[in-house]
């Protein structure tokens, strides 16, 4: 009789540590759209200025990019991403580096390296200088703000 009471008492014990594991599993993926729609819904009815849909859609579009903290992803409009096409060809190869104008006029400097790139490998640090990529000058080379520069 008694280990039929430690065995009633074990299954007392281990059915509601069970269930409740599956209570705390994270909720599943309908339930985090249903969060999202009530998000918007709320945005759309309580934000104090006027917010068209399609906006709010990129807006939340923009935040999920920015929040995976990927230095190699990026949300781009289609009329970014038609200059980006037309500028690459449609191909994208780049050294893994940001460029900025140089303070001294000289060239132009490094201002990021991307971790895993060929340019990582090569040695390159921020705060390089690059005065020549093959054998053209970068001494007078204006770099237009927001876009990068790739060789």
């Amino acid at each position: 009789m008694p280990r039929l009471r430690t065995a009633a008492a074990a299954t007392l014990l281990v059915v509601p540590i069970v269930a409740g594991g599956f209570l705390l599993q994270a909720p599943p993926a309908r339930a985090n759209a249903a969060l999202f729609q009530q998000v918007m819904s709320l945005v759309q009815t309580q934000f104090v200025d006027t917010l068209p849909t399609s906006a709010a859609y990129e807006k939340a579009a923009r935040g999920l990019v920015h929040e995976l903290n990927d230095p190699y992803s990026e949300l781009l409009s289609p009329k970014q991403s038609e200059a980006f096409n037309r500028a690459t060809g449609g191909r994208y190869g780049g050294t893994g580096m940001l460029l900025g104008e140089a303070t001294s006029g000289k060239g132009a400097v490094v201002q990021r390296v991307f971790p895993n790139s060929p340019a990582e490998e090569a040695g390159v640090r921020e705060g390089d200088h690059v005065l020549m990529v093959d054998t053209t000058s970068t001494q007078n080379l204006e770099l237009t703000t927001g876009l990068s520069f790739y060789f």
